[in-house]
């Protein structure tokens, strides 16, 4: 049988040419559409990582998508944004110089984010002459970014830095003049920002009355001529994307540094104010001044470490401060339970931050215990306020929980403080004696007669070393009176009358009608105490300095 021959016909040739057009084609296509697959997928990945800072899976994912799409401007962004944040600035400045080097249409962010770099580099600059010069230079190439888009905010917000930091070295030179006037426009620029944000959301949510992310003119809340500006296309509608043509919202890093700007001035005004207010007792408006201008301080720093972006130098420096103001004896009552409000929502923040580093960060740019250095002289700050305002319980807490935390002095102060809170001047009710038997534990006991060695031997005590002398000799006056060693009680009286003449002037409250009372007035009344035991004839010349919760009740 013969076996039939196959012959390609017309039609079968024109199919076969046909198909081997089309699958080199389809290939193509089907190697793009997976391409921009993973590239998407992997690009989701990158951004979600970047918000969550965990860098490592960041890296892998942003390299994928690098494979499936090597220069997409999005990414190059987003790349460049994190070399910024992990300070390394050479590989930030090539990619920015790379976008602006391929014409993409949206440049502005590259400009700034090469400005930032730059930035960066004079404050490793050791000729404060030649960072002046730099910020100068820096100052007009933002002035022509914000002429290029007014509404662009990160350029208006870093340019406030710089006005700000020009403030300050012109201040160190001694130009009073100029100094003030570069920090007021950035004070002024800051605010302008924030003003403009704050009108902005109060303007887009007052005119989409039905929440449909459109706005129709019968909406629309503002100007007439800002109507005009923002309907770019001209169909009677306002969506999102022509909203932002009038106000472009800072990014995450811009809204930490406007709102680490406001906590800096308020911080260096609240210093002022603070360096100022006298030892003795100064003008009510002039505390309450300066506890407001705190309390601004810890709530824009609240604000700027909600973004999770945080120079650990600042806040540390904010909270130092405001301790000292917790502990200061001439703050009102409701000024004081305030800034410990203020306080205690700013260490909430502080924890959740820390959570937040223990369980996302595989490289930190910021160590936990950088971020906390200063939460133990809060927390002691507000165990003091807490004894001020009468919440002992309250108070024993955060002395404790300040004195877990710290080096080995500050736990010492700590302990002085809080054995101050105690014995810090004595009435009737060390007769009890359960309080006795607490005042004269043994450890504690041994603590001040270790630390009562290491007082210098002349010149005015320190706040702390008045603690240790005066806990020492209300201890060693409590020991004679327990165990009925007139010594001890003598020894007590000729150790304070030894140092009166070097108690400081510190004030504090000790529940007294005469309250804030001077570390002098707390050292007199004890001595007076000791003598009503030892000798009547010194106590008699004595009792006109007595300090004493009868004369508090009596004054009532």
């Amino acid at each position: 049988m013969q076996i039939p021959r196959f012959r390609f016909n017309a039609i079968s040739i024109v199919e076969a040419l046909v198909i081997l057009i089309l699958i080199p084609m389809s290939i193509s296509v089907w190697k793009k559409a997976w391409s921009n697959m993973v590239y998407y997928k992997n690009f989701k990945q990158t951004l979600g990582y970047y918000s969550a800072e965990k860098w490592g899976e960041m890296d892998q994912a942003m390299n994928m998508a690098e494979e499936s799409r090597a220069e997409d401007p999005v990414l190059m962004y987003v790349k460049a944004n994190y070399f910024v944040e992990s300070k390394k600035i050479k590989q930030a400045k090539e990619i920015y110089q790379s976008i602006l080097s391929q014409g993409y249409i949206d440049v502005l962010p590259a400009k700034l984010g090469l400005l930032v770099c730059k930035l960066y580099e004079t404050d490793e600059e050791k000729e404060k002459n030649k960072a002046f010069q730099a910020w100068s230079d820096m100052e007009r190439e933002l002035l022509a970014l914000i002429k290029e888009d007014k509404n662009f905010s990160d350029a208006k917000i870093l340019l406030g830095h710089i006005y700000y930091k020009k403030g300050l070295w012109l201040e160190e030179e001694g130009d009073k003049k100029k100094s003030k006037a570069y920090i007021d426009n950035a004070w002024q620029t800051f605010s302008d920002v924030e003003k403009s944000g704050s009108e902005f959301s109060e303007l887009f949510l007052n005119s989409d009355t039905d929440l449909d992310n459109l706005i129709s003119k019968s909406e629309w809340k503002g100007k007439e001529e800002q109507w005009e500006e923002t309907d770019l296309n001209g169909d009677d509608f306002i969506d999102r994307k022509e909203m932002a043509s009038l106000w472009n919202p800072p990014s995450k890093g811009a809204c930490y540094s406007l709102y680490l700007g406001k906590a800096l001035f308020s911080y260096r005004k609240a210093q002022g104010m603070w360096q100022s207010l006298s030892v003795h007792k100064p003008p009510q408006d002039d505390v309450n001044a300066c506890v407001n201008e705190f309390r601004t301080a810890l709530d824009y720093l609240y604000k700027a470490t909600a973004f999770r972006v945080v120079n650990p130098d600042v806040p540390n420096a904010i909270v130092s401060l405001t301790k000292k103001m917790l502990i200061y004896p001439y703050t009102a009552e409701r000024d004081r339970k305030e800034l410990v409000q203020e306080a205690l929502y700013y260490n909430q923040e502080t924890e959740i931050f820390c959570t937040h580093l223990r369980n996302f960060r595989q490289t930190t740019k910021l160590e936990e215990w950088q971020l906390r250095a200063r939460i133990p002289e809060l927390y002691l700050g507000i165990a003091v306020s807490s004894y001020y305002l009468g919440n002992q319980s309250d108070s024993w807490a955060y002395f404790d929980r300040s004195s877990n935390e710290g080096s080995e002095a500050h736990r010492n102060l700590v302990r002085d403080v809080k054995m101050q809170s105690l014995v810090g001047f004595m009435d009737r009710e060390y007769n009890q004696r359960k309080r006795l038997e607490i005042y004269a534990n043994r450890s504690i006991y041994e603590y001040y007669e270790r630390a009562l060695e290491d007082l210098p031997k002349e010149g005015i005590l320190t706040t702390r070393e008045f603690l240790v002398l005066n806990n020492y000799i209300a201890m060693r006056y409590i020991k004679g009176r327990l165990e009925k060693i007139l010594e001890h009680t003598k020894e007590a009286q000729n150790l304070m009358e030894s140092y009166l003449s070097r108690i400081p002037d510190q004030k504090f409250y000790a529940q007294v009608k005469e309250d804030p009372v001077s570390a002098k007035q707390i050292a007199t009344h004890n001595l007076y105490m000791i003598t009503k035991y030892n000798d009547a004839k010194k106590a008699s010349a004595l009792k006109q300095h007595q300090l004493t919760r009868e004369v508090l009740e009596k004054g009532k």
